[in-house]
């Protein structure tokens, strides 16, 4: 499934307190899994969303490899939690 990349707003979880685990979490992993993960995002900003699947209530995730990084998106946006 292809979506228009204009309709892709890729955002970041922030909590109440202004903690972003994604961010913390994206600085501890090793570099091969950091371009796994940038190369999802890149292709989803770009459109790409065939290598999703639905999880329900308008909510997709990656791929099941990607599943343990918690990358989910929405037909809004997409949210790293």
């Amino acid at each position: 499934m292809n979506m228009n990349p204009d309709e892709i707003e890729v955002r970041y979880y922030e909590d109440e307190a202004g903690r972003k685990p994604f961010a913390k979490f994206f600085k501890r992993i090793s570099g091969m899994t950091a371009a796994k993960i940038t190369g999802a995002i890149t292709r989803l900003r770009a459109g790409n969303t065939a290598d999703s699947k639905s999880v329900g209530k308008g909510v997709s995730e990656l791929s099941p490899s990607m599943r343990k990084y918690d990358i989910v998106f929405t037909h809004s946006g997409l949210s790293a939690e």
